[in-house]
């Protein structure tokens, strides 16, 4: 019979993205296994797409309170789970599965909670904080953005089916963990940058920094606006890719990648590119390096 694992996801949208790597994590360790995400409400729509995942409980207003917490402990017991593991961090979590009777208990041995786990993770004060900056940092610093500073997320209309509304509302709520001052502006599709609306131009000249959650930072991206904001567009269309290691790759270390390659073009007098959809092309070059060298 498959393992059965419960895991306690956390309350906000932002963290709840946080996790995304963590739930991977999880299941490329346990791939046979059974899966669950007890949530609240309005993190459950991040996570309803999610392979990784095989069912979603909901912690609702009637789990609140004494009996609420009975109640749910009770429903967790009967679906008969081998591990909890508790990426919400309160002790009313460790409580529940706790009461729920669940075999293994697995979370961080913080608010006096670590009696009720089976495997109580040492937690330090500033734990929590470094982490969370950590992660946070590798999703904005591509823009440069520090905390005090003031950003417009650009964000296109999700009824044009193409930008998750709730990756805009993500990236807000880590700006403002960051301790930004952002905001969300309605940014429309556009024939090109001379029909920029006034609002995203008055914003580039007010603000530090504008993330284009629309293809119209697509259309403007290599052109010179006003303003001193930096522009930043975002490919990041919903909340998988948000949490993937696409944007959480260190933007650093994107950046030494390409230069490496960039000097390795350099040298180079051929060059062909395949891919298994049948594209074949190839070509020849001036190689920067060689001409230097006959310079």
């Amino acid at each position: 019979m498959p393992e059965r694992i419960l895991i306690r996801g956390v309350n906000w949208l932002g963290d709840a993205v946080m996790t995304m790597p963590a739930i991977r994590a999880v299941r490329s360790a346990r791939p046979d296994a059974h899966i669950a995400l007890l949530v609240k409400p309005w993190v459950a729509p991040i996570f309803e797409h999610d392979p990784h995942i095989d069912e979603i409980i909901l912690y609702k207003d009637i789990h609140k309170g004494i009996i609420g917490k009975f109640r749910l402990a009770l429903q967790l017991k009967n679906k008969k789970f081998d591990t909890a593991i508790l990426f919400q961090n309160s002790f009313d979590a460790a409580l529940t599965v706790f009461l729920a009777r669940i075999p293994e208990r697995i979370g961080f041995d913080r608010d006096g909670r670590g009696w009720m786990l089976t495997k109580a993770i040492g937690f330090k004060g500033d734990d929590r904080k470094i982490h969370h900056i950590d992660y946070y940092i590798k999703l904005l610093n591509c823009a440069g953005i520090r905390p005090g500073q003031r950003i417009v997320i650009a964000a296109e209309d999700p009824a044009e089916d193409f930008y998750d509304a709730l990756a805009s509302r993500c990236i807000l709520e880590i700006a403002a963990e960051l301790g930004c001052q952002a905001s969300l502006l309605p940014c429309p599709c556009i024939s090109g940058p001379e029909s920029l609306p006034p609002s995203i131009i008055k914003a580039m000249e007010e603000v530090d920094h504008v993330i284009f959650q629309a293809r119209a930072g697509d259309q403007v991206r290599f052109t010179k606006l006003a303003g001193t904001a930096t522009k930043t567009m975002s490919y990041a269309l919903d909340i998988g890719l948000l949490g993937s290691s696409y944007c959480t790759l260190h933007h650093g270390l994107m950046k030494e990648i390409l230069n490496t390659f960039e000097s390795e073009l350099d040298s180079i007098t051929s060059w062909r590119i395949t891919c298994p959809l049948g594209t074949d092309v190839s070509g020849m070059q001036s190689s920067k390096n060689a001409a230097a060298g006959n310079g």
